[in-house]
């Protein structure tokens, strides 16, 4: 068995694909029937076998967020290597809303439905809830991670934690997102949305897909990393021909862009009320202008004790560019 084997061979990966639907379910005073909502998040369980009889079991989970047109295969690597280092751990990826698995969820898509579809998640999987938001998260949420758009998911679920009064995870860790409020324009995220929008699928093949893109001036490593997201479509005799389509939804994606960057979080930087928060950013991403980066150490110089931020010499896919690096961070 060769060593590669050897370390799939010591995860199991469960997968767990949850239609969004609605329950009728009895109130408590037994006056008519509520509708609670099932989660509607596609996501994984991490486990280390490896643990399996040394340990009691994991206590403690890790939750993993993917960014815009991304899917949870994204954190899959890097998620298997953290609970690794960390026994007793288990960790969960997850799909946002119109992205892989996951279905779209109800309107508006924006980052407050973000943070309800995964208070959802958090209740029936670790809290024990058959659906519906949680009254108070509970105590096995260890580490809530995110990376870019996944990165203000985070963010926004911590400021309703705070609001309503709900436990906070032990840890917060954000990758490589711009907290505040982004008023330049960002072309190479419209570029790639608007040619997602001008070539519909399906595809014949992958190298089809890059193809176009580049020839539309969409760089071919962003063009290689968008193949990532098509899936097989509907066979030759059903509607759209077989061929290959997106598993993200592109008008969501364009909504909730237009939340990540109107939506910022420094006074959530500035008042976190718990150690944990940590912030790690890519120092080749050409986003941390000055101006960012003053508004991010000055919200750091105001709250010392909780929010500790972090640089790493990686661009802003960190967790691909240097895991090692990032892993070092977090242990």
């Amino acid at each position: 068995m060769t060593h590669s084997s050897n370390v799939r061979s010591m995860f199991t990966i469960t997968i767990q694909r949850r239609p969004f639907v609605l329950r009728t379910i009895s109130n408590r005073l037994g006056l008519g029937s509520q509708k609670k909502n099932i989660s509607s998040l596609a996501h994984e369980w991490i486990c280390n076998e490896e643990e399996s009889g040394k340990h009691a079991p994991p206590d403690k989970t890790a939750i993993f967020l993917h960014g815009l047109l991304g899917n949870r295969k994204n954190w899959r690597s890097l998620a298997q290597k953290f609970i690794r280092q960390r026994p007793g751990w288990q960790a969960m990826v997850v799909d946002l809303r119109g992205h892989g698995e996951s279905t779209t969820g109800t309107p508006p898509h924006g980052l407050p439905k973000v943070a309800l579809d995964l208070q959802t998640l958090v209740a029936e999987q670790l809290g024990g809830s058959e659906g519906g938001a949680p009254e108070r998260a509970p105590p096995r949420l260890g580490a809530l991670c995110g990376h870019s758009f996944g990165g203000k998911a985070v963010l926004e679920y911590l400021q309703q934690a705070i609001q309503k009064g709900h436990p906070l995870p032990s840890e917060a860790w954000i990758f490589d997102t711009i907290p505040g409020e982004i008023t330049t324009e960002m072309a190479n995220v419209t570029d790639v949305l608007d040619a997602i929008q001008a070539n519909p699928p399906p595809f014949p093949d992958k190298d089809t897909m890059v193809q176009r893109f580049t020839s539309q001036g969409i760089p071919k490593v962003v063009a290689l990393w968008l193949t990532t997201n098509l899936r097989p479509g509907p066979p030759g005799g059903s509607p759209g021909g077989g061929g290959l389509e997106w598993v993200f939804d592109v008008q969501v994606a364009r909504s909730l862009f237009a939340s990540y960057t109107a939506t910022g979080y420094l006074p959530l930087l500035r008042a976190y009320p718990r150690p944990g928060l940590h912030l790690v950013r890519a120092t080749k991403n050409a986003g941390w202008t000055p101006a960012v980066l003053a508004e991010l150490e000055g919200a750091a110089a105001a709250n010392p004790n909780n929010l500790r931020l972090h640089a790493l010499d990686a661009g802003h896919w960190l967790h691909v560019e240097d895991p090692q690096g990032l892993l070092t961070l977090m242990a």
